[in-house]
């Protein structure tokens, strides 16, 4: 990379991440391709990488969209866990990309003759943005990612 920009930018203050988006931002196409050709070779990243390009695949006009193979009937969606039914159109995907996980809450209050009172509750979160359960995911995929059963 022909960028000593990234570097400069950082020891000016700004965040590691935010400096590394200004310099992928400034690469030229073909440099930024061959750049992300070599992360490709580590596992964990091609996972990541893959994940994220099925993510942006939003078809642009009729033209380009390919017809999909419909899913089998015990398919479910890998993103957002709906399982698919015949009557579904393969619209978009709403999802939550984190897990839920059950973390312990403390709560002090005082009783009306003054005694510290302490209740512990557990309350199930999304780790992604510590929603309820229950609540819409905020992600975004431009199709359900079907995986059979």
């Amino acid at each position: 990379m022909a960028s000593g920009s990234s570097l400069a930018t950082s020891a000016a203050g700004e965040s590691d991440g935010h400096a590394c988006t200004l310099a992928l931002a400034a690469l030229p196409e073909a440099e930024l391709r061959a750049f992300a050709a070599k992360l490709v070779t580590n596992a964990t990243l091609q996972r990541a990488i893959a994940h994220e390009l099925r993510l942006r695949a939003v078809p642009r006009g009729r033209s380009e969209t390919r017809q999909r193979p419909a899913p089998p009937a015990d398919a479910v969606c890998v993103n957002c866990q709906q399982a698919h039914r015949a009557t579904d159109a393969d619209g978009p995907c709403s999802f939550h990309p984190g897990h839920i996980e059950d973390d312990m809450f403390e709560f002090l209050s005082r009783t009306p003759e003054g005694r510290e009172l302490r209740i512990s509750r557990t309350l199930a979160m999304w780790t992604c943005c510590a929603e309820a359960p229950q609540m819409p995911g905020r992600a975004e995929a431009a199709a359900h990612l079907w995986r059979a059963e």
